[in-house]
């Protein structure tokens, strides 16, 4: 069991001792955890499962089909096809609503609460409080999602300025202010427009720090996730290529109900302990920048008990930090040597992948 994280005993904390907590919070609420994610994320696996099996009936009627026109073929993909790709983007915007948006608020409200060490309750309780949290949550994160598409199109299409430094701008919104967003929306209720750039005032403060932070997170996710997906798909195409067309119905539905299942099971283990670690990390930088263990201890002081619940903490607007620049001439060099970082490493594994293939042919 963790002990109480009342304002008189939190301090900063290192990466390992971050990880630590963040697993211990995890190890201490696990069944809850993986309730609240399973109560949005089983039914939208079996959504997405019916999707992809009606694809995979549309592609057999492709490879069986003797039209000669590609408008021939494309018509042969019949109704089914076309059911299975609408569920399946039916599902993945209820993943981005449900998921994102209501299971996210819901483990971010007990992961805090349990930090700060108040009582916890179970996964009903949990949803119920956060009946006014996700909504708001639901909205900031897609004012980020356009966000990011004018930062796009600031990369491609603005030179010099834009070339250099949009990638950077798009890994550091999507890897570090995307799921800052939870605890600044859920535990201080800022305004769904004012959410990305209090996300974005804090995160500044440690820019490489949280880049180096959330790439040891997604490494992680994409071994504990991806991995065993692109396996199964690559063994499928083994097994499709030995066969021949005539398997591909049989082998297209085991392929899809079994990569169903693992990713189920590796979202429902992984994706609470994500969000655990970017809590605590929210939680180091109000302190380290905010002062927000002397507001809490005080509070203690006076009270006697543990600070106020994670719904009441002391919120900081971007307008009570003082006059502050958006952007600043640190942080476009820090896009953009992290934009030139991100397009070397991709020229790099590029250059692999085609040394090696040329290794082969020859």
């Amino acid at each position: 069991m963790i002990p109480a994280t009342t304002g008189n005993q939190l301090r900063p904390l290192r990466l390992g001792e971050i990880l630590d907590r963040a697993i211990r919070l995890y190890r201490r609420h696990f069944i809850q955890m993986i309730g609240i994610v399973a109560v949005v994320q089983i039914p939208l696996t079996l959504l997405q499962l019916v999707g992809s099996l009606l694809t995979g009936q549309g592609f057999n009627q492709l490879f069986a089909s003797t039209a000669a026109s590609t408008a021939d073929l494309l018509g042969n993909l019949g109704p089914g096809y076309a059911a299975g790709t609408a569920l399946s983007g039916l599902a993945t915007l209820l993943s981005y609503v449900l998921v994102q948006g209501v299971a996210t608020a819901a483990i971010t409200r007990l992961v805090a609460d349990s930090y700060l060490g108040h009582m916890q309750t179970g996964v009903r309780d949990a949803y119920r409080r956060i009946r006014g949290d996700w909504l708001p949550l639901v909205i900031a994160l897609l004012v980020t999602f356009l966000l990011a598409i004018g930062i796009f199109i600031w990369w491609i299409f603005i030179p010099c300025i834009g070339w250099i430094t949009g990638g950077g701008m798009l890994l550091f919104l999507g890897w570090v202010i995307f799921p800052l967003q939870a605890p600044v929306i859920v535990l201080e209720k800022q305004t769904v427009t004012l959410a990305w750039r209090r996300a974005w005032n804090l995160a500044r403060q440690r820019f490489w720090w949280l880049i180096g932070f959330a790439l040891i997170l997604y490494l992680f996710n994409y071994i504990v996730v991806g991995a065993p997906s692109t396996i199964i798909a690559a063994l499928g195409l083994l097994t499709f290529g030995e066969q021949g067309a005539e398997a591909f119905t049989g082998m297209l539905a085991l392929q899809a109900v079994v990569q169903a299942m693992v990713t189920l099971m590796a979202t429902l283990l992984y994706l609470p302990l994500q969000i655990s670690c970017f809590i605590l990390a929210y939680f180091d930088l109000r302190v380290r920048y905010e002062g927000l263990d002397m507001s809490l201890a005080a509070l203690d002081t006076t009270t006697g008990q543990p600070g106020p619940p994670s719904d009441q903490l002391p919120a900081v607007t971007p307008s009570e930090k003082g006059r502050q620049f958006l952007v600043t001439g640190r942080d476009m060099g820090s896009f953009a040597v992290l934009t030139l970082i991100f397009v070397g490493l991709i020229l790099g594994l590029y250059s692999v992948l085609l040394a090696l293939l040329l290794a082969m042919v020859g």
